[in-house]
This record gives structure tokens, sequence and C-alpha cells, in this order.
């Protein structure tokens, strides 16, 4: 199971855009799934992501990146951008 965690604008396309409360998407992908076709998948742009955490660690090149062996995706739109990487 792979949980898919909402930030920001991106909060739409999970089961609410409550702000107080975590949004969470749960999830599964086959092992040669990218998180690019996951996303996709779930109906998420990705032009409309910044950055990517996977497993809590900022992630480069994260579409490309197999789930295989991922628990959890941290996803942040644009308007939310690291300051520093």
């Amino acid at each position: 199971m792979i949980e898919v965690h909402l930030f920001g604008k991106l909060r739409r396309f999970g089961p609410h855009a409550d702000k107080d409360r975590e949004c969470v998407i749960q999830t599964s992908a086959d092992a040669t799934t990218s998180v690019g076709e996951l996303l996709i998948s779930l109906g998420i742009p990705l032009e409309e992501v910044s950055n990517v955490f996977l497993d809590g660690v900022y992630t480069r090149a994260a579409f490309e990146k197999p789930v295989a062996g991922v628990a959890r995706i941290g996803l942040f739109p644009r308007d939310m951008c690291l300051l520093y990487a």
C-alpha cells in the first residue's frame, strides 16, 4: 500500500480539501510503475507538482523513479516550492 500525501492546492485531487487535516490517498501499484505514472493514474497533473518526497526524502527527477519499496509519497504544488535544495 502506498500513501500519497497531498499539500496545498493539490488537495483538490484527494478525498477532501480540508486544510485542517491530512489529505491522503491510499493506493497500490505494480512495482514497475513509476511515480509519474502513478500520479497520472490518480488524475494529478505532473505539471502542477513542484516537489516530491519519497518516504520523507526530497527526490529530484522523482517522476521517473519506480514505486517499488515506496510506502509514502509527499507532493507539493508549484506555489509551495522549496526555497533551497
